[in-house]
């Protein structure tokens, strides 16, 4: 580890405006920092050599050493969520285009909350699509596809939890409709899906954000019922899905770091270390230099 680390607010500063900067030190002393001007840089010997002229006569300052370690990871919170109550049927789905196949879980979203062992899941890992569930004074429930996503392919995938039921359904499908897969198991009757916990598109909350995701994610949602054709939901703003209880259109306020819901209680999200916007969606042909409604965060 690198005892001491640092970056600026900003590239340049005209005279008269300000520029921060943002220092991690791990070392036991206070630290110094001063002013200096790079006439030079370039170490080659065939060159100048490095010049730099010490200008600490004009800034010069000593600070106490403070740690501040760099959480990895990108992905949406949504704290509003917390605050929901959905004790029924829940299915959730989205759009994804995986780049990285790790041998690990990946989480797309959940709502979940560790320690009181409540709530869901929707993943990608080695193995397939993976949906968990919260089981009181046990270990979480879950139930994977059968085979792996391919790499950069746009993916359907969903979860369905269903307590009248008693039955726990995870899958994917391609968007041509071929090759779809699902696989059901009974869902345990202790199972807690609602959790006072916020949600996370990206990654999941258990108790730090964690199993981050790699790829694109396009309209994510989640419907207060057993949906028994997820594969054919789409997020349209004008005409919702039934049951709808949120859908996140990324297509919103693409410059900003707030996520829009278009659903009914408007549970809009914010960016956590800046997921990269403005990228293709899956309803981009190639056709045209910009995308209908490239929504991945």
């Amino acid at each position: 580890m690198i005892p001491l680390t640092g970056y600026s607010d900003r590239l340049s500063a005209a005279p008269g405006e300000r520029i921060a900067f943002k220092v991690s030190s791990a070392l036991a002393g206070p630290y110094r920092a001063r002013l200096a001007r790079v006439i030079h840089a370039d170490p080659n010997p065939a060159g100048p050599g490095v010049k730099i002229e010490d200008l600490a006569v004009r800034f010069a300052i000593e600070r106490p050493s403070r740690a501040q370690p760099l959480a990895q990871g990108s992905y949406v919170r949504v704290d509003g969520a917390a605050g929901l109550r959905t004790p029924g049927p829940v299915t959730v789905t989205a759009l994804v285009w995986p780049t990285y196949a790790a041998q690990r879980e990946q989480c797309v979203i959940s709502r979940w909350d560790e320690p009181g062992r409540a709530g869901w899941a929707l993943s990608l890992g080695p193995g397939g699509v993976t949906a968990r569930v919260g089981t009181p004074g046990g270990a979480p429930f879950t139930v994977t596809t059968r085979r792996a996503l391919p790499l950069r392919q746009w993916q359907r995938i969903w979860l369905v939890a269903d307590p009248a039921a008693g039955t726990l359904r995870v899958g994917h499908a391609p968007l041509t409709g071929e090759g779809r897969e699902e696989t059901s198991a009974p869902l345990p009757p202790t199972a807690r899906l609602d959790a006072a916990a916020p949600l996370l598109i990206g990654a999941r909350l258990a108790p730090d954000a964690r199993e981050h995701y790699n790829g694109k994610i396009e309209d994510p949602l989640v419907l207060a019922a057993a949906a028994a054709a997820p594969e054919t939901l789409v997020l349209d703003p004008l005409l919702p899905p039934a049951e709808l209880i949120a859908g996140w259109d990324f297509s919103q306020g693409i410059d900003g770091l707030d996520v829009a819901d278009v659903g009914p209680h408007r549970l809009g999200g914010r960016l956590v270390n800046l997921p990269t916007r403005a990228v293709t969606g899956a309803r981009w042909t190639g056709r045209r230099a910009c995308a209908p409604r490239g929504r991945s965060p």
